[in-house]
């Protein structure tokens, strides 16, 4: 159950901009509300990727972040050129995008690389939209990212959603499963608000209480068990992690349900201007 604790530190988030395109109204970051974001330099790249390599872990996971990751992309690829020719170790690549900046120059690159796409879906338009916007406007994300997730897929490309919940979320529980069936997805992360950035500012506006999250998840919980009761296969995040942790007792390397945490044993986050955290 613990052996993760002897294990040395695996995953290595680069935060390569805090600049964003969006305008999410639960934004951690806020960096553009402020006049702009910070942006990695090559050398900030180098000397991140020569800490990570020099951990003693032969299997690590590389992940990109920020703000909208995308918007430094000539950042991401010398990060995988760079750490490929130096290192033998087996080192995946993820990068956490809204998909909005996806082009074909960069398609191209991440096939060629075998780099993985975190995305959010927080649910159908009408739920995507209320929560995501582009910065400086009004117009909603949700046409741009849901066709450049099916590009994704239709290339058989790996692509991770995870789903944030906001007070407009709870009364719409069916419809947000139904979008990640829609898209031939099987598994969904259903995630709580967290009370910092924007989503603090505004909680009153888009935050509830922990009983009213619980009533959502169990809803969501019951609609999903009914759903495979059906044929079909669609996992929760969260109780796949608990339950593999309870019935069989297998410690997940989730690192925000470890015990102790991952922050700093499993995993260190490279900040854009030099700084380094224990996590992101």
């Amino acid at each position: 159950m613990k052996q993760y604790l002897l294990r040395p530190t695996s995953l290595h988030i680069f935060v390569v901009t805090t600049d964003c395109n969006g305008d999410c109204i639960y934004c951690q970051a806020k960096s553009h509300q402020s006049g702009g974001g910070k942006y990695m330099t090559e050398k900030i790249a180098k000397n991140a990727v020569d800490i990570a390599i020099s951990s003693p872990c032969q299997s690590m996971a590389f992940e990109f972040q920020g703000g909208e990751p995308l918007m430094n992309f000539d950042i991401i690829r010398y990060i995988v050129d760079y750490s490929s020719s130096i290192s033998d170790k087996d080192i995946s690549y993820n990068i956490v995008s809204n998909l909005t900046l996806l082009n074909d120059e960069i398609l191209e690159y991440i096939t060629a690389h075998n780099i993985t796409i975190s995305t959010s879906l927080d649910g159908p338009a009408e739920v995507h939209n209320n929560n995501r916007t582009f910065l400086h406007s009004n117009h909603g994300m949700y046409s741009v990212v849901n066709n450049k997730l099916n590009s994704l897929l239709e290339k058989n490309i790996h692509v991770g959603a995870i789903q944030t919940t906001t007070r407009f979320s709870l009364n719409k529980y069916r419809d947000i499963i139904d979008e990640y069936m829609m898209h031939n997805m099987n598994s969904i992360f259903i995630r709580p608000l967290t009370p910092l950035g924007m989503a603090a500012d505004r909680w009153n506006e888009i935050g509830y209480t922990p009983e009213e999250f619980c009533s959502f998840y169990k809803k969501c919980i019951e609609y999903i068990i009914s759903i495979n009761k059906d044929g079909h296969f669609l996992s929760e995040g969260h109780a796949r992690i608990f339950l593999r942790k309870i019935l069989l007792q297998y410690a997940e390397n989730y690192m925000d349900l470890r015990s102790p945490c991952g922050g700093g044993l499993g995993q260190l986050a490279y900040y854009s201007d030099g700084n380094i955290y224990t996590c992101d």
